[in-house]
């Protein structure tokens, strides 16, 4: 399995057969989908879609922006990940489990991905998974190994997820990952 990194501009073979996987997908929604990279709102945000693709096939998709030093992938009343319903889940998450790393740089600290279903795959990746609003959306998160811009600031990462000086907390102030945790070493 291979991904593909996506960005503003792309050809129409590669919307075909992203829309392909759409068609063939459980919980597809217009943040999945192509025209997520004209989307106003995120143009400045720098909009991207990664495609986990076996031969000419896409199996899966994520789509997200940056903010700040966070990459969002959707956040629980919006996830923007899909999986083809005959796709091999496991080969699906974990290819873009490594795509949303490669593709986070070195100033990226913190990654969340939300989705309609619990992915067990994303967590054997190193992503830590959190229930939200059951059983509504599962938030999939990833802190990295990168030093906070200023001591003491918050930038909001998700809708329940947020970034302080000593970790990464979720709505009753439940520790997800941080400094100490053990998502630090992972490598991006």
């Amino acid at each position: 399995m291979n991904y593909e990194i996506v960005e503003p501009g792309l050809g129409l073979a590669c919307a075909s057969a992203w829309n392909a996987c759409l068609d063939s997908s459980r919980f597809a929604t217009h943040y999945t989908g192509p025209e997520f990279l004209d989307e106003a709102y995120f143009r400045d945000k720098r909009p991207f879609a990664i495609l986990a693709t076996d031969a000419a096939t896409v199996k899966g998709v994520v789509t997200g922006f940056f903010e700040n030093y966070d990459m969002r992938c959707g956040d629980p009343g919006s996830p923007h990940l899909c999986i083809r319903h005959d796709a091999d889940v496991v080969a699906v998450s974990t290819t873009l489990a490594a795509a949303l790393r490669a593709h986070a740089g070195r100033n990226t600290a913190f990654i969340s991905a939300s989705s309609w279903v619990e992915i067990p795959a994303l967590q054997v990746a190193g992503f830590r998974g959190k229930v939200v609003n059951p059983p509504l959306c599962t938030i999939h998160t990833c802190g990295c190994p990168v030093v906070a811009p200023a001591r003491g600031a918050i930038f909001s990462a998700s809708a329940s997820v947020s970034r302080g000086p000593s970790g990464f907390s979720a709505g009753g102030g439940e520790v997800v990952c941080g400094p100490a945790g053990p998502l630090v070493g992972l490598a991006i």
